[in-house]
């Protein structure tokens, strides 16, 4: 009996035990940050990407057919589906959406669905109901 309570009084060693005990709790900490920037980040490439197809679109520098072309190395680099509408109202809409597991490292793992971001743009020189 002895050894243990001699045990319990020493003190020394006490922090680094503390430490080893915090350090998956900030590696985990850590790394869902990291991953959290990664998918804010891929999010606002995402919506740069919808916004100038929809763009090119609205200015009659392309067609949506073409628009979603010219995204096909995105959609097959991160398994995206890619959608560009002109419905006819006077607005084109640029839909994109890639799966979580592609969008970030642990995303994938917590989050189900998909990352979405959408532009939509007045076509340009169009005729709408108000003008």
């Amino acid at each position: 009996m002895g050894v243990f309570s001699r045990f319990r009084k020493e003190t020394e060693g006490a922090t680094t035990i503390e430490f080893l005990f915090w350090i998956p709790v900030m590696v985990v900490v850590i790394a869902m940050t990291v991953d959290a920037v990664m998918l804010m980040n891929h999010n606002q490439t995402m919506f740069n990407l919808a916004r100038d197809a929809s763009r090119a679109v609205a200015v009659g520098a392309m067609t949506p057919s073409e628009a979603e072309d010219s995204l096909s190395s995105w959609k097959s680099s991160t398994g995206s589906t890619v959608t560009v509408v002109d419905d006819g109202s006077g607005f084109v809409t640029t839909t994109i959406k890639t799966p979580f597991s592609s969008a970030g490292n642990m995303s994938g793992l917590f989050l189900k669905g998909d990352l979405g971001a959408t532009a939509v743009m007045w076509i340009e020189g169009g005729t709408t109901s108000g003008s």
